[in-house]
């Protein structure tokens, strides 16, 4: 009797342990990084959309939306934009991330449970990630389908009928994502019906880690304190 309640307490934890890393608060400033270090945050929707507009505004507004949700933990933290393609507009031009364009901030990019998605632009569209982008805006992990409208380098999907291949708002088939995959697939994975509802994915501007606070109150001491010696020194002047 003694070994099954041990049993069932060591199952009982894992269980726990498991739930809890599976619903973790969402991790905004990931381990390793240092003051003034840059990066950026990606995520995929906990809520869905269809792909039928072909203004690819409509997909920025709806992930920054949730991102800057009132009682989100992302809130504040930056304007985020759609990992997408319509046919007008590429998703690493839409993001900023394209590797051909040196003015785009190249920087690290990390999924909202810590992890590494990729090094740099030119990682993110190299066909493979760093692991999955299979994090919610809320720490959540859920594989799910994602409408990307992309090929693996981050440019729209050609249209074709005979594949049944669009970029989002081009036809009656755009082109998906896997989020539980690190291949190409995680963007260039296959194609639903436009009515459908399905995630997108995310990623904010590029963010830069904040000083720790001992490190500001230690400036602010210093600060003042030159400034109380400049005091002191025109003081003495003036006698």
């Amino acid at each position: 009797m003694s070994r099954i309640c041990a049993s069932l307490v060591a199952i009982s934890a894992t269980f726990l342990a498991t739930s809890l890393a599976a619903f973790a608060a969402p991790i905004t400033v990931p381990s390793g990084l240092n003051p003034g270090d840059h990066y950026r945050l990606a995520f995929e929707t906990s809520t869905t959309t269809t792909p039928a507009s072909s203004d690819i505004n409509t997909y920025n507004n709806f992930v920054n939306s949730l991102a800057n949700a009132p009682g989100s933990p992302l809130a504040g933290l930056s304007t985020w934009t759609a990992i997408a393609s319509t046919v007008a507009v590429d998703a690493r031009d839409n993001t900023l991330t394209n590797p051909n364009v040196g003015a785009d901030p190249s920087v690290p990019v990390y999924a909202l449970n810590n992890t590494l998605i990729a090094l740099n632009n030119a990682a993110l569209w190299s066909g493979t990630l760093a692991n999955p982008l299979d994090v919610t805006e809320s720490g959540v992990v859920v594989p799910e389908y994602v409408w990307t409208g992309s090929a693996s380098n981050g440019t729209a999907i050609p249209v074709s009928d005979l594949y049944n291949q669009y970029p989002l708002g081009a036809g009656l088939w755009p082109h998906l994502g896997s989020s539980q995959n690190a291949t190409s697939a995680w963007i260039d994975y296959s194609y639903g019906y436009v009515g459908a509802q399905n995630s997108l994915y995310a990623i904010s501007g590029v963010l830069t880690v904040a000083p720790e606070p001992s490190s500001i109150v230690l400036t602010a001491i210093a600060t003042a304190g030159f400034a109380l010696s400049s005091l002191r020194g025109r003081r003495r002047r003036k006698r």
